[in-house]
Parts: C-alpha cells; sequence; structure tokens
C-alpha cells in the first residue's frame, strides 16, 4: 500500500540453524544451544521456542539442565 518493499537480509546460515531448531522441536527433543547469553544470534534462536532451546553459556551450566537425557 505504501509502495514499500521487504528485504529478508537474513544470513542464509542463521535461517537455517532456526529453521532446524523449529524442525527438532517439533519431534519432540529439547535443544541445548551453546553460545553467549545477550548475542542476537543466541537470542533469535532461543526465541524459536524457549520452552524448549535451552542456552548453555558455561560447562557449569550443563548441570542447570533439567530434562531426561534421551529427548
Amino acid at each position: 500500500r505504501r509502495g514499500m518493499h521487504v528485504v529478508d537480509a537474513t544470513c542464509p546460515l542463521v535461517g537455517k540453524v532456526h529453521r532446524e531448531v523449529l524442525r527438532f522441536v517439533r519431534e519432540g527433543y529439547e535443544i541445548v544451544y551453546i553460545g553467549h547469553k545477550g548475542h542476537d544470534e543466541a537470542v533469535g534462536v532461543v526465541g524459536e521456542s524457549p520452552e524448549h532451546v535451552h542456552l548453555i553459556e558455561h560447562e557449569s551450566d550443563v548441570d542447570s539442565l533439567d530434562f531426561a537425557p534421551d529427548t
């Protein structure tokens, strides 16, 4: 309506990670994502499914994971 065009400039690799996360969540998996809290990519990936994507920043964070190893 306003004569504007939208260009998706998302990095193809970042987009692939987002799609894969959603696919594995749909299949019933819990996702352990290694990254830095507050980093744009980590925020985006966790935001895809916050209840199923678990951000690990440090080795000690693994101890706080609260799901069965086979999920």
